[in-house]
């Protein structure tokens, strides 16, 4: 196509009475969907449907959540570390996505813990995981 186009699906469902859901879902799915792509409504995650909101709205609060990380990351790496480990779902797959060892992830992960965030704590990693992709656009 000469434009990027992006699609939605829903969820499959039983009779015409439960369509209007499924095909909110399928408007909500192609909202978040990147360029080029088509996601699925039942795929949707908090972070997706938070990420999806303008930029400049999130962008003051993600600099506080993040601010601790900030101030000691002078090139970067740290946030793109946490992003790709959160991700990625761990240190292992989110070295592969940046091309590092796995030591180097595990390493940076400990700077970030000794900055104060609780990466156990799953409320904590998704406001983490919103806030490095508002702050990576």
């Amino acid at each position: 196509m000469p434009w990027p186009a992006s699609a939605g699906v829903g969820t499959q469902v039983e009779g015409l009475a439960a369509a209007g859901e499924s095909l909110l879902g399928a408007e909500a799915a192609a909202y978040v969907a990147a360029p080029g792509t088509v996601a699925r409504a039942d795929r949707i995650g908090p972070a997706e449907l938070l990420g999806a909101l303008p930029t400049g709205v999130l962008r003051a609060p993600a600099a506080v959540v993040l601010k601790p990380l900030l101030a000691i990351d002078k090139d970067g790496t740290l946030l793109e570390t946490l992003a790709a480990v959160l991700d990625e779902g761990g240190a292992l797959r989110a070295a592969d996505r940046l091309g590092v060892h796995r030591n180097t992830v595990t390493t940076r992960l400990e700077r970030i813990k000794a900055a104060g965030f609780d990466l156990d704590a799953a409320a904590t990693r998704l406001a983490l995981q919103l806030a490095c992709h508002v702050m990576l656009r």
